[in-house]
């Protein structure tokens, strides 16, 4: 979020990083207030609805809020990973050595990292959290509801729907881990591998999402990443670095072999929903959505097999065609 060219001073990117996505707020709240006047004085827009100032902000971080998270914690927390050096008893920011910890400047850039700490590091999961809680009720049966938010939960079982704030969780783990660990590559590298195996683990056990398309494209991005974690260790275990030795030339084959099947898998992924989002445009293909998306209902039974049979027994022609299509 900071530019490098333009601003020199570490304390400047730092404070730039964190208040441009203020300013992105102040111009959504400036553009919905300067929507409704122009509502009541264009008559051409009196057609279209009223916005709620709380209800757009919210939109917006349900929309921007997972995908930035990431890399505004990242920037966040670089103020708070200070090391040693051999020279000096000091402390000293990682991402700028010139730069002492805990001294004047480092103390006035303090409240800028507090108050990002609060916003974005907490602030974005926790009122994505609350939201979604005191929703929970209607977030499938209100229509203006899953309008507003349904785009973040819309692809999860009903009783996942915060499923996107524990990626945000692990998210927060992969950007801190990466910070605070990187003069550790060893213990760095087990903390990302048990990251991504627990996740994959989970996620296999659960299986969250609606389709199963979803599911089997993480636990195939968890076995890719646990590869090039692998392929890490050993590297690293290697301790020479040499390119010309046997072990070392397989690693880096493995590597590029798994970067190539992570893209691969990625545009396979990509072309397999382009085809379903086709499919189901289509009314020929009724009976396929209604498989997937009654297969996806039963996930949420406690006991699929008696619901069937006893919605087999049932004289409803509806129930008799839901149990054909679902043992399909």
């Amino acid at each position: 979020f900071a530019s490098e060219c333009s601003l020199r001073s570490f304390g400047a990117k730092y404070a730039a990083s964190l208040v441009m996505p203020v300013v992105f707020a102040a111009a959504v709240v400036l553009a919905t207030l300067a929507f409704g006047v122009g509502r009541r004085i264009i008559g051409a827009l009196a057609d279209f609805p009223e916005l709620s100032l709380r209800q757009v902000l919210l939109s917006t971080l349900f929309a921007v809020g997972p995908v930035s998270y990431l890399p505004l914690a990242r920037a966040t927390l670089v103020l708070f990973d200070c090391r040693t050096l051999p020279a000096s008893d000091s402390l000293w920011l990682k991402a700028s050595l010139s730069e002492r910890c805990l001294d004047g400047r480092w103390w006035a850039l303090f409240p800028i990292g507090l108050a990002g700490v609060v916003l974005y590091v907490v602030g974005i999961p926790g009122v994505i959290l609350l939201t979604l809680l005191r929703a929970r009720a209607r977030l499938f049966s209100d229509a203006q509801t899953f309008a507003s938010f349904g785009g973040l939960y819309k692809l999860v079982r009903r009783q996942f729907y915060a499923l996107p704030v524990v990626l945000m969780g692990k998210k927060l783990a992969i950007a801190a881990a990466s910070l605070f660990l990187s003069l550790a590559p060893s213990f760095l590298i087990a903390v990302l591998l048990a990251l991504v195996l627990a996740a994959g683990l989970a996620q296999s056990m659960l299986q969250p999402y609606y389709f199963v398309l979803y599911d089997r494209f993480d636990l195939v991005l968890t076995a890719l990443l646990s590869t090039l974690l692998l392929c890490g260790t050993v590297l690293l275990a290697d301790g020479t670095g040499r390119e010309d030795r046997p072990a070392v030339r397989l690693v880096v084959v493995l590597v590029y072999a798994a970067i190539a099947a992570l893209l691969a898998a990625i545009a396979l992924f990509i072309a397999q929903d382009i085809r379903e989002i086709r499919r189901k445009q289509g009314e020929a293909d009724y009976e396929r959505v209604a498989r997937d998306r009654v297969r996806g209902l039963l996930k949420d039974v406690s006991r699929p097999n008696e619901f069937l049979r006893q919605l087999e027994c049932s004289e409803a022609g509806a129930g008799l065609e839901m149990v054909s299509i679902a043992r399909e």
